[in-house]
C-alpha cells in the first residue's frame, strides 16, 4: 500500500484551488471590460483579426475625412462655374443685342459699362478661394491664381485625395482649364488686347479714326485671330472695347468665342458633379463597410453578460466546494490516518 505524504496532497489541493482562483480573477476581469480579449493571450488569433479590423476602421475615418474635404472643395469649385456660367450668358446676351445695327454708340458705350463689371465679377470667381487657399490655382494655391489684366500664375496640375483605398479623386480644376482654351499657354504676361491692336481704349486721331472706318474690316479676320484671345477675362475685355468703340463687326465676331467658352465652362461643372457623385458613392460604401467591420469586431472582442456571469456563478460554487474539500483534508489528524 503507498501512502501520499501530507506535503503532496496539500501542494496538490493548493494547485486546484490556485487554479480556480486563476479562472474566477480572468471572469471577474471580463466582467468588469465587458471584453472576451483584455490581453493577447487570451485569444491570439482574435486579437489579430481586431488589430486588422482597428487598423481598417480608422483608414476609414480618415477616407471619409478626405472625403468631405474633397466635397466642399469640389461644392465650392461647382458654384463658381455656376456663376461664371451665368456671366458668360449674360455677356452673350448683351453681345447679341449690341450685335445689331439699330444701337448706337452711346447706348453701346452704356452697355460697356455692364460688361466692365462682368469681368470684374468673373476676375472675383477666377479668384475665389476657401480658407487660405485659391480654387483654381492648381498647386499654385496660396497666392491669387489670375491678376487683374488676365495673367494666369498658377499651373495646369490636379490636386488628389484619396477617399477610398487606392482610389484618388481630383478636388480642383487648374485654372487654366476653366478660364483659358485647352491649347497650351506659354508662359509670361498677357495683353488681352494686343491681337486687337484696333480696339485699344485709346483716343485716335482724326486720321486714325477715317483710316479705322475704311479698313477695319479688310484688318479684323476674326477665324484667325480670336484663338489667340480665348481666355474669357480676354474676351469680356474686348468686348468692353468694342462696345466703347463702337465696333458691331467685333461683337458679333465674339459670339460663336463665348458660346465655345460657356461650352467648356457646361463641361467643367458636368465633371465636377460626376467626380462629387463617386466620392458619394465611395462614402456610401466606407459607411456600410464600417458597420459590418465594427459588428464582426464585437463579436470577436465583446463578452456575451449572461454567459459570463453564469460562468462566474460555476466557478465561485467550484471554488466553494474546493475550500470545502480541502478543509476536511487538512483537518486531519495523525489518529485519522492511523486508523
Amino acid at each position: 500500500m503507498t501512502r501520499v505524504s501530507d506535503k503532496s496532497g496539500v501542494d496538490a489541493l493548493n494547485f486546484a484551488l490556485n487554479k480556480v482562483k486563476s479562472k474566477i480573477q480572468n471572469l471577474q476581469l471580463k466582467g468588469a471590460s465587458l471584453k472576451n480579449i483584455n490581453k493577447p493571450s487570451d485569444d491570439p488569433l482574435g486579437s489579430i483579426k481586431v488589430l486588422k479590423i482597428t487598423s481598417r476602421l480608422a483608414d476609414n475615418n480618415q477616407y471619409l475625412k478626405n472625403a468631405d474635404k474633397a466635397i466642399s472643395r469640389l461644392y465650392a469649385t461647382e458654384d463658381a462655374l455656376t456663376q461664371l456660367s451665368e456671366i458668360l450668358l449674360k455677356a452673350k446676351e448683351l453681345a447679341i443685342g449690341q450685335s445689331s445695327d439699330l444701337y448706337d454708340a452711346r447706348t453701346r458705350k452704356n452697355i460697356a459699362e455692364e460688361v466692365r463689371e462682368l469681368k470684374n465679377n468673373a476676375l472675383s470667381v477666377a479668384n475665389r478661394r476657401i480658407g487660405v487657399r485659391y480654387i483654381f490655382g492648381g498647386f499654385s494655391s496660396l497666392k491669387p491664381p489670375f491678376t487683374k489684366d488676365g495673367e494666369y500664375l498658377g499651373d495646369g496640375n490636379y490636386i488628389t485625395l484619396e477617399v477610398a483605398k487606392d482610389y484618388f479623386v481630383p478636388i480642383n480644376l487648374p485654372g487654366s482649364e476653366v478660364f483659358i482654351t485647352s491649347e497650351p499657354i506659354s508662359p509670361g504676361s498677357r495683353d488681352p488686347l494686343k491681337y486687337f491692336p484696333e480696339l485699344k481704349n485709346k483716343e485716335p486721331t482724326k486720321e486714325e479714326n477715317e483710316a479705322l472706318k475704311r479698313d477695319i474690316a479688310s484688318k479684323y479676320e476674326a477665324p484667325k485671330e480670336f484663338h489667340k484671345g480665348s481666355n474669357i477675362l480676354a474676351q469680356l475685355d474686348i468686348l468692353t472695347n468694342a462696345l466703347e468703340n463702337n465696333n458691331a463687326e467685333t461683337v458679333r465676331g465674339l459670339l460663336e468665342k463665348l458660346d465655345d467658352s460657356l461650352s467648356r465652362i457646361i463641361s467643367m461643372r458636368t465633371k465636377v458633379g460626376s467626380v462629387a457623385r463617386n466620392i458619394q458613392h465611395a462614402v456610401d460604401t466606407i459607411n456600410i463597410d464600417k458597420i459590418n467591420d465594427i459588428d464582426y469586431r464585437s463579436k470577436i472582442l465583446d463578452a456575451d453578460v449572461a454567459e459570463l456571469f453564469s460562468d462566474i456563478s460555476r466557478q465561485n460554487n467550484v471554488m466553494k466546494t474546493a475550500y470545502h474539500s480541502s478543509k476536511i483534508a487538512l483537518n486531519q489528524s495523525l489518529f485519522d490516518w492511523l486508523r
